[in-house]
């Protein structure tokens, strides 16, 4: 998927191997936190931060190989929302720099029958704020015509 302006992503949910176990690790999210079984040990797979005009945009993408289940996804994409706050946030801090950033959340999926889970408008029943898409239509798309009738101010 192509960025239509400057911008950058972050993968934030992420796994190394560790040969020892041969085990999937999660990384701790910040290495100062305590990250076992805690509300910030969620995270949503990418935030992509963008440009549209003189905005700056926060796109947040969760993705799913078949399963839809809101009790996953909506934690993940809230914990995500969280993140990019504690960001603006410490850049605020340490710069003086405001912008508003406006926050949009995703998952992209390859289930089949998406329609019990979504609204008329292909937003998850479980929280309106997040747009389903299935991953072929992604094809040819660039992250600004990704369309969610949900938006946050962060």
């Amino acid at each position: 998927m192509a960025l239509p302006s400057q911008g950058i992503g972050f993968k934030l949910d992420q796994s190394d191997f560790e040969a020892s176990t041969k085990k999937r690790a999660k990384p701790a999210l910040f290495h100062f936190l305590d990250d076992n079984a805690k509300p910030w040990s969620r995270r949503c797979d990418f935030v992509v931060f963008w440009r549209h005009g003189n905005a700056l945009r926060a796109d947040l993408i969760e993705f799913k190989s078949k399963g839809i289940q809101h009790d996953k996804i909506v934690p993940q994409l809230n914990a995500g929302l969280c993140w990019c706050r504690s960001l603006k946030h410490t850049i605020e801090h340490y710069t003086g720099y405001k912008k508003k950033i406006v926050a949009r959340k995703f998952v992209f999926s390859s289930n089949q029958e998406p329609d019990a889970f979504l609204d008329a408008n292909r937003q998850l029943n479980a929280d309106v704020s997040v747009r389903f898409y299935h991953y072929d239509e992604l094809a040819g798309m660039q992250i600004g015509d990704l369309q969610n009738q949900s938006e946050v101010a962060v």
